[in-house]
């Protein structure tokens, strides 16, 4: 038996769920800053910013999207409310084919979609979600510029209204930006 079952079977749910939500999102701006070789100085500038708006300690993504305005995608991150994808048989074939609007993933990014579209930021939105067998989740975003598409599978869904969507691992994504060498991160 663990020692901390008592402790954390009174825990709300919800604050539980926070927890990881913000867990989640802390991995991927240190994934982030790792990938792009930022440095341990530009993560605590990033903490800091946060903490001075917020008096709380935390690295999100809504600062990284702010101190490098220039990078390709305005970037989200959602848990998708603790759901497992590869559990979710609405995720999988042929649900995912015949219901594909319906699925975790697209309807979190929906909701990020509706949060940003009044946004002055003309970038792509991309929405970055765990995936079991993808160690920093897969993403799911509006780029169809096809300067950062990766060769090797990538799920694009074409909705009633002509928006594309296009689903693909996340790490596939940073390469490709790497590669491209189309964003070279500012000095902060």
């Amino acid at each position: 038996m663990n020692k901390f079952d008592d402790m954390m079977k009174n825990r709300d749910p919800g604050i539980q769920l926070a927890a990881e939500e913000a867990r989640w999102e802390e991995a991927l701006v240190k994934h982030l800053v790792r990938q792009f070789n930022l440095g341990a100085s530009v993560r605590r500038k990033l903490a800091k910013i946060w903490y001075d708006r917020h008096r709380a300690h935390a690295l999100k993504l809504t600062v990284f999207n702010d101190v490098f305005s220039t990078f390709p995608f305005l970037l989200g991150a959602s848990r998708l409310g603790g759901k497992h994808v590869h559990r979710d048989m609405g995720a999988a074939e042929p649900a995912r084919f015949k219901t594909f609007s319906q699925v975790s993933f697209v309807e979190a990014y929906r909701e990020f979609y509706d949060d940003c579209y009044h946004s002055e930021d003309l970038r792509k939105l991309g929405l970055v979600f765990p995936r079991k067998g993808f160690k920093h989740g897969m993403i799911i975003h509006n780029d169809d510029t096809e300067v950062f598409w990766t060769s090797g599978l990538c799920w694009v869904y074409k909705s009633k209204k002509g928006q594309r969507l296009y689903v693909q691992p996340f790490n596939d994504v940073l390469n490709q930006i790497k590669k491209s060498r189309t964003w070279r991160p500012e000095e902060i």
